[in-house]
């Protein structure tokens, strides 16, 4: 069996997490890691995020109360440091006014 060169490294995948319209810097998001349909992360980050991963296939979801999730998946195949700021929509709310006779 060949091995990759980058099989064996750790690449730091890090950045800000933001409200897509106020550019405000998001606390208490959750992020979840997935490979190969494994959960292999949960952490909460506030404003930042920050974690290392080996070469491979990941499925990343951001999640904030009041928020839209965010999914990302990104291939991960390089020996440089990545920098992916995520921007979270947040969610309308309906109001109804309900008349009752």
């Amino acid at each position: 069996m060949v091995k990759a060169v980058y099989d064996d490294i750790q690449i730091n995948l890090s950045g800000k997490i933001l409200d897509c319209k106020t550019k405000e810097l998001l606390s208490d998001v959750r992020v979840k890691v997935y490979r190969e349909c494994n959960l292999i992360m949960s952490e909460v980050f506030s404003q930042e995020y920050s974690f290392n991963l080996p070469v491979g296939v990941y499925t990343i979801i951001f999640e904030k109360d009041g928020y839209y999730k965010k999914f990302i998946a990104p291939i991960i195949y390089t020996d440089e440091y990545i920098i992916y700021d995520v921007r979270l929509l947040k969610k309308k709310l309906l109001t109804v006014n309900l008349k009752i006779t």
